[in-house]
């Protein structure tokens, strides 16, 4: 509501002299980014399942034939 009113401050049906109109209202939030969100996903996957033994795998019998 208040960046509605903001943009309208400045209307030229005002008696006023013409003012820059704003574009837009910047704000912030305090939020979790990306990266720390992914490194986390993948720190509760390793606890919960393990970590992985990339040359077990590869060494490994399990195969997948692709036709």
């Amino acid at each position: 509501m208040k960046a509605g009113i903001l943009g309208r401050f400045f209307d030229r049906q005002m008696n006023a002299p013409h003012f820059p109109r704003p574009f837009g209202v910047f704000y912030t939030e305090e939020r979790q980014c990306y990266e720390d969100a992914l490194n986390e996903q993948v720190e509760t996957a390793i606890k919960q399942k393990g970590a992985g033994d990339l040359n077990k795998l590869l060494t490994g019998r399990e195969i997948w034939e692709i036709q």
